[in-house]
C-alpha cells in the first residue's frame, strides 16, 4: 500500500504546490490523484489542457509562480511580463523570436507588478489574443496572428451585463457597509460591497473588467465573486478571483458558468483601501477557446 501511494504521490510532492500538505480526501479513497492535483498545483488543469492546446514540445510562455512543468507536454518558457515590450508590437516581436504563440499567465502566485506590465494588461491581450482556457486564476492565451488582430474583433465581447455604475442607474447595484453611489462610478470603502444578479448561460465564458482607482497610489487589491446559481435558484458553484488594480486603472477576471447555471450573483469588494470604480463590467467572451 505504502508503494502505491509512492508511486501515485511522488509527481505531487515533489511539485511547488499551494498547500502544505495532501489532502484528507485522498488519503480516505474520496479523491483521486487528478482531483487531489487541482487542489494542490497551481494551474493544474490549465497545465493538462495545455498539451493538446499548445501541443506537445512546443513553446509556450508561463507568468506568474514556479511552473510545475510535469504537468504539460508544451514547453514552459518563463519571463518577466516587463522585459516583454511596452507596446503591442514589442511583445509581439518578443514572444514571435521565440517561436512563442502561447501566453498562460498563473495569477495566484504573479506579484502585484505582474499586474501594471503590458503583456498581461487587458489592452494587449483583448487586442492581440484570445483566451482558449480558464481555471483556478490560470489563464491560457493564443496569440492571434497579424491579420486577425488587425480585424479588431479581439475576444468577441458581448452586450454589457451589469447594471451602470453612474449613480443615476446606481439602483442596479446593491451597496453594503457604506458603499454609495458617487458621481459616474460607486465609492467602495476597504471591505464595503457592491453586489448585483445577472442572467447567464451554461457554459458560457465571462470577461469581468473594474475601472476606477483605489487609494493615492500603488497596487491594491478587489476581490471579484461570482455566485452561480441553477434554474430553481440554487447555488452550485462559486468563483472567487482576487484582482489587483494598479496604475492603470483596469484590471480584469475570466469566468466560466458552470453546467445548469441560469443566473449568477456578482460581488465586488475592496481589500486594501477605500476604491471609487467608475465601470464594472461583464460580458460574454464569444471567441473563448478558440484554438
Amino acid at each position: 500500500l505504502l508503494l502505491i501511494a509512492a508511486i501515485v504521490l511522488t509527481p505531487l510532492m515533489s511539485l511547488p504546490i499551494r498547500r502544505n500538505q495532501v489532502p484528507v480526501d485522498f488519503w480516505a479513497g474520496r479523491l483521486d490523484r487528478d482531483q487531489a492535483a487541482v487542489q494542490l498545483v497551481r494551474g493544474y488543469d490549465v497545465l493538462r489542457a495545455s498539451s493538446d492546446i499548445v501541443g506537445e514540445d512546443r513553446p509556450m510562455l508561463w507568468l506568474g509562480g514556479i511552473a510545475s512543468e510535469v504537468y504539460s507536454e508544451a514547453l514552459l518558457e518563463v519571463a518577466e511580463p516587463a522585459d516583454l515590450g511596452a507596446t503591442a508590437d514589442d511583445v509581439r516581436a518578443t514572444l514571435e523570436a521565440r517561436g512563442i504563440e502561447h501566453i498562460t499567465w498563473e495569477r495566484n502566485g504573479s506579484p502585484d507588478e505582474y499586474w501594471d506590465a503590458y503583456a498581461t494588461s487587458l489592452e494587449f491581450l483583448e487586442g492581440q489574443t484570445v483566451p482558449v482556457a480558464a481555471e483556478d486564476r490560470t489563464y491560457l492565451f493564443r496569440l492571434l496572428a497579424e491579420a486577425e488582430a488587425s480585424g479588431g474583433e479581439g475576444w468577441g465581447l458581448g452586450p454589457e451585463l451589469l447594471p451602470a455604475t453612474a449613480s443615476s442607474a446606481g439602483s442596479g447595484w446593491e451597496l453594503r457597509d457604506d458603499g454609495r453611489p458617487e458621481g459616474d462610478g460607486l465609492a467602495l470603502p476597504a471591505g464595503s460591497q457592491a453586489k448585483a444578479a445577472v442572467s447567464v448561460d451554461a457554459g458560457t465564458a465571462y470577461a469581468l473588467v473594474l475601472r476606477g482607482a483605489c487609494g493615492e497610489s500603488g497596487a491594491w487589491v478587489l476581490v471579484l465573486l461570482v455566485q452561480w446559481k441553477d434554474a430553481e435558484g440554487r447555488f452550485n458553484g462559486r468563483d472567487r478571483q482576487p484582482v489587483v488594480l494598479g496604475e492603470s486603472g483596469t484590471t480584469f477576471a475570466l469566468t466560466v458558468a458552470p453546467a445548469d447555471t441560469t443566473s449568477a450573483i456578482v460581488h465586488v469588494t475592496p481589500r486594501d483601501d477605500d476604491c471609487l470604480l467608475t465601470g464594472i463590467s461583464m460580458s460574454e467572451v464569444s471567441a473563448f477557446g478558440g484554438q
